[in-house]
């Protein structure tokens, strides 16, 4: 910090060894409140249990409003992107910040190959980070 800086902001301001730790406590649970993270976990679970449930000849789906998922992936801390078809069939991708998510786990029978593109019915996964660029 120069001179001219110094006259107009004044020296630094220090904590006291309490009011930093209540601060980083407080960032520190504002962040969890701020994460997309519980959300990611219970969509995980409601998969794996509606795949446990399921009959052998049905397909376990996620759907965010009319897009049939195909994969999903959670960009940590908040934000989701689906990418699946609409009911035309065409591709379509989804991007949605944690806190304004729907989205419905349904199973329903296998759907015959070739009767749609990327009909495959499998959710290939979830990733709980964004790929590297």
């Amino acid at each position: 910090m120069n001179d001219f800086e110094r006259a107009i902001i004044g020296p630094p301001i220090t904590a006291p060894r309490r009011t930093a730790q209540a601060v980083d406590e407080q960032t520190h649970t504002m962040r969890g409140l701020m994460s997309g993270r519980a959300t990611f976990d219970a969509l995980v679970r409601a998969v794996k249990e509606l795949r446990r449930l399921a009959p052998d000849d049905c397909d376990v789906w996620i759907k965010v409003g009319d897009i049939s998922v195909r994969e999903a992936t959670f960009i940590e801390p908040h934000t989701f992107t689906f990418e699946g078809f609409d009911q035309r069939g065409d591709r379509a991708w989804v991007v949605q910040h944690f806190s304004q998510l729907s989205v419905t786990v349904i199973h329903c029978p296998k759907l015959k190959a070739g009767a749609k593109p990327f009909t495959s019915g499998v959710i290939y996964g979830f990733g709980p980070h964004a790929p590297s660029a």
